[in-house]
């Protein structure tokens, strides 16, 4: 029984019942500027939990001030917080009916709102499904960022435009808890361990890597037995989910739709050259970054690539004055390059 006061781990991640609630709660931690101001996710951070053999966990909600110490700590990565100020607005502009100025896209939302269900079953992740129409034919599954959830890209959904194309359902699972090494020990949503970080570099667990890979092909493999092949699934990831869905896209066995890679890095280049497969050296890459992102690095970004080009992989590349977050014009330009896949 959950004690007083508190949410258990399912509420906690249940949708609200209305679209403006969807809305508020999606976008609140990005409209707090108290909060977004140093990049700490408001969400309860759990630190040094007990085993998970029904004994307690020991948690804390941290206020501002204390995410505002954090935040300045040398080497602490901040949650990856997805949209830009810019793209905030204009999300949060589209729950106004009253404007006029507006599309139409308010009842798009609502009919996305209601395909939109969450599911936990077991040796799955958890995840938020949404179908764009009836008996889907292609899948999306996106990975958000660290110390995010993933509700963090649902809202995105709308906006790519896919309204006249064939069904898509989008699959956004929830990375594991973990403690991160680099944020102190601290227990967040994480696809792997970040031992330690400069602007340009990473030290990261491999074997968490390899970890979330299997955790991804679970999901690719539960969509092929719900009738959609592995080509007509396409991988997609901000941040560290991005590091997850290269490294999951180019050794996967099997041909892939298609491979979105979001203000990202390789990993691991050398599992990668390692373990990439034949199967998809002809992966459609999209793959974006801002000029301004000072978490992970541009030259990371630009270290992917040209570790990519140079073995013969086709990336569209696209650059953006923006800093580790997505913007209106990023979302458009994913929303075209899916289109002319979705075929």
């Amino acid at each position: 029984m959950t004690a007083p006061g508190r949410r258990s781990a399912r509420s906690r991640y249940r949708l609200p019942q209305t679209l403006d609630g969807f809305l508020d709660r999606r976008l609140a931690r990005h409209l707090q500027p108290e909060i977004a101001g140093n990049g700490i996710d408001p969400g309860r951070i759990e630190r040094n939990p007990a085993p998970v053999d029904g004994g307690d966990q020991t948690t804390r909600l941290l206020d501002v001030r204390q995410r505002r110490g954090l935040g300045r700590q040398q080497g602490f990565q901040p949650a990856d917080h997805s949209f830009s100020p810019a793209c905030r607005h204009k999300l949060a502009h589209r729950q106004n009916p009253k404007d006029t100025s507006a599309s139409p896209l308010p009842s798009v939302f609502q009919v996305l709102f209601q395909a939109t269900k969450e599911f936990q079953l077991p040796d799955l992740l958890p995840a938020i499904e949404i179908e764009t129409a009836k008996n889907p034919v292609y899948s999306v599954i996106w990975l958000h960022g660290l110390g995010a959830d993933g509700g963090d890209f649902v809202p995105v959904v709308p906006e790519l435009g896919l309204g006249g194309a064939p069904g898509v359902r989008f699959v956004f699972p929830h990375a594991p808890h973990i403690p991160v090494t680099c944020n102190g020990g601290y227990v967040m949503r994480a696809w792997y361990d970040i031992i330690s970080l400069e602007s340009t570099s990473r030290r990261i667990d491999e074997a968490g890597i390899v970890h979330s890979r299997a955790a991804i092909r679970q999901l690719i493999a539960r969509e092929n037995q719900r009738g959609i092949p592995s080509a007509n699934i396409f991988l997609a990831g901000f941040s560290q989910g991005g590091a997850v869905a290269y490294t999951t896209a180019l050794t996967h066995p099997e041909p892939l739709a298609g491979l979105i890679a979001l203000s990202t890095y390789l990993p691991s280049a050398d599992l990668v050259a390692r373990e990439a497969t034949p199967e998809n050296r002809a992966i459609p890459i999209f793959a974006a970054h801002g000029t301004q992102d000072d978490v992970v690095s541009p030259l990371l970004g630009r270290q992917a690539r040209d570790f990519l080009n140079e073995r013969g992989y086709a990336v569209a590349w696209h650059e953006y004055a923006m800093p580790h977050a997505v913007c209106m014009e990023e979302i458009e330009a994913i929303g075209d390059w899916l289109r002319k896949r979705l075929v």
